[in-house]
């Protein structure tokens, strides 16, 4: 039988082996640069046309209009 050391709580973010982390983290990143594009396009470009949608469309997505300064 092979004894191993018991992983101290800070070392097991890093075990791989029989995580779901290499299976979500491509999704994860993927969801985090569509939300990234989308805020910075938000932020730079003016974007009238949404106001006059209301704000029906945006709660069936669940997405709130962007606030120009």
């Amino acid at each position: 039988m092979i004894v191993r050391p018991r992983p101290r709580s800070w070392q097991l973010l890093y075990i791989m082996r029989g995580s779901i982390v290499p299976a979500i983290a491509p999704k994860v990143a993927v969801i985090f640069l569509l939300g990234l594009i989308v805020s910075l396009l938000c932020a730079h470009l003016p974007l009238h046309a949404i106001d006059r949608l209301g704000v029906a469309p945006f709660t069936l997505l669940g997405l709130r209009r962007c606030r120009s300064s």
